[in-house]
């Protein structure tokens, strides 16, 4: 068994000399500092693993000394059993700060004091076991993450390069006679890049766990960025059969991390085309308010339930539901995408219904245009701030 440290601070009564011998039969090494001007000294000498705080009759304010051993190096969060007599006890208000104290009352009373020390011996053995679990499940999660990271980052080349093939072979694919065999490649296509995507989701989650993803906040017009995204999924949408409707032309400038922000675009759009039914239709429109900007992605697809609401609004669960063509997923779209909108200082809203579709909506800050001698220069309007 290991020895543990009890230093007793102050005047040592004959109760003492009588626990004393108790405790060293368990291994408790008792000390003993009679001095309060040494308390720095033998706080560091000592290493105490618990203190008994004794101040006496001769101490007017035992908070006052208790404070001492606060700021003591090593004795901000050391465990203190402090006594106090009848007297002092309207001057305990006073103590700034009681964590890690217990008070017990003088006359000592022998069998009380020993409970109360091995009470606080086993607070310390317990806190010990939990500091221990924690670092092992730390580590733990840090291997976990970082081998997900290791996977996504060794599939992302190759799994990239069969995308961009599939690409070109979907330009050239009026060139292919057989109808089955269109069909064929455009499932491959379909497959090829939600498997790319959840790659790509699976990289940016694995940096936020370990907070690598940097905040590049600046003033972008979210319009061009919208149609920059319905681009990269036209051919996907085309080939489910399900039109996006773009319902955004005018610029609306936001202050937000632009490659953030096409991120949550691409995970919202690519579920509204996963959960739409061939021949659907999905809709994308940014409202401007006074200081904030939103962006709703509706469809018109299977929807959501209670229950499956209840889940995907539950903090820090991830749900993953099929397609209407049993495309899969983890659901780790919608957990980067309303880390990074918080991020941004915005909110992430969704609502649904079964057989209806689902409707995604998030906010950010709005900056506004001003035009001064032919050049458009972005501030911050006095009469719209950024904040709510």
């Amino acid at each position: 068994m290991q020895t543990r440290t009890l230093l007793l601070i102050g005047s040592r009564t004959a109760v003492f000399s009588k626990v004393k011998e108790q405790l060293e039969q368990e291994d408790i090494l008792t000390l003993h500092c009679k001095e309060f001007s040494d308390i720095p000294e033998c706080i560091r000498e000592c290493q105490p693993d618990l203190v008994i705080l004794h101040p006496g009759k001769s101490v007017e304010n035992p908070c006052q000394t208790l404070f001492r051993i606060r700021k003591t190096p090593g004795g901000r969060e050391l465990p203190v059993i402090l006594v106090f007599s009848a007297r002092q006890e309207k001057l305990l208000e006073e103590c700034p700060d009681v964590t890690y104290t217990d008070f017990i009352s003088s006359p000592l009373r022998e069998k009380e004091l020993i409970f109360r020390i091995k009470h606080q011996f086993a607070l310390i053995k317990a806190n010990q076991i939990i500091q221990r679990r924690n670092e092992q499940l730390k580590r733990t999660i840090e291997s976990r993450d970082r081998l997900y990271t290791l996977i996504a980052h060794d599939l992302r080349s190759p799994i990239g390069t069969v995308k961009m093939l599939n690409d070109f072979i979907l330009e050239e694919k009026d060139c292919i006679s057989c109808p089955r065999v269109i069909e064929k490649f455009l499932m491959t296509k379909n497959i090829t890049d939600n498997l790319f995507t959840l790659l790509e989701n699976l990289l940016q989650w694995s940096q936020s766990q370990h907070k690598r993803v940097r905040l590049n906040s600046g003033i972008f017009n979210i319009t061009a960025t919208i149609r920059q995204v319905l681009v990269l999924y036209s051919h996907i949408a085309k080939a489910k059969k399900i039109r996006l409707v773009n319902r955004t032309h005018t610029p609306v400038y936001v202050q937000a991390d632009e490659e953030m922000i096409k991120t949550v675009i691409r995970n919202l759009l690519s579920n509204a085309i996963k959960f739409s039914y061939p021949g659907g239709k999905i809709e994308i429109d940014v409202i401007h308010g006074r200081n904030r900007v939103a962006v709703t992605v509706r469809d018109e697809g299977r929807g959501m339930n209670g229950e499956e609401l209840c889940r995907l609004k539950s903090a820090g669960h991830k749900t993953s539901l099929p397609g209407t063509r049993k495309e899969s997923g983890f659901g780790l779209g919608l957990s980067i995408s309303q880390e990074f909108i918080h991020q941004n200082k915005g909110k992430l809203s969704f609502t649904s219904e079964p057989g209806v579709g689902s409707t995604f909506r998030f906010t950010l800050p709005s900056r506004y245009p001003e035009v001064l001698n032919g050049a458009t220069t972005l501030y911050t309007s006095a009469k719209h701030p950024t904040h709510p």
